[in-house]
């Protein structure tokens, strides 16, 4: 089921979700060892569409699986790393303190849409 005509199903949030955690995490890695790096940009709607139908269990599963690995990654980075800038082409310098912060309201903003789903 969706929260509302045309959004994603409660499925397609978890799918999104896990594949965030995988689009993210490797910018994360790749600014804190490549120097330079630049971005390079996805279209995440694209990659729920590919993936459906969808195994929800499977895509909660796995964002669970990687949610656990970035935290501790996550937890390990300085603050001097977390002001490392990098380069988005849309957007322009970034910094992986703005990756994290975004990330950390992300599963937040998407959980209002899967309680609306809940029977």
């Amino acid at each position: 089921a969706s929260y509302a005509p045309g959004k994603w199903s409660g499925a397609q949030i978890v799918l999104h979700l896990a594949q965030d955690e995988v689009g993210w995490s490797k910018r994360v890695r790749l600014a804190l060892n490549d120097p330079g790096y630049v971005v390079q940009p996805y279209d995440s709607a694209a990659w729920v569409e590919r993936e459906t139908p969808v195994d929800a269990l499977a895509a909660l599963e796995a964002y669970l699986a990687l949610r656990k690995l970035n935290l501790g990654l996550y937890r390990g980075i300085g603050e001097e790393e977390r002001l490392r800038p990098f380069r988005h082409p849309q957007y322009g310098e970034m910094s992986i303190d703005w990756i994290l912060r975004t990330l950390a309201g992300h599963d937040l903003h998407h959980l209002r849409h899967l309680e609306a789903v809940r029977p």
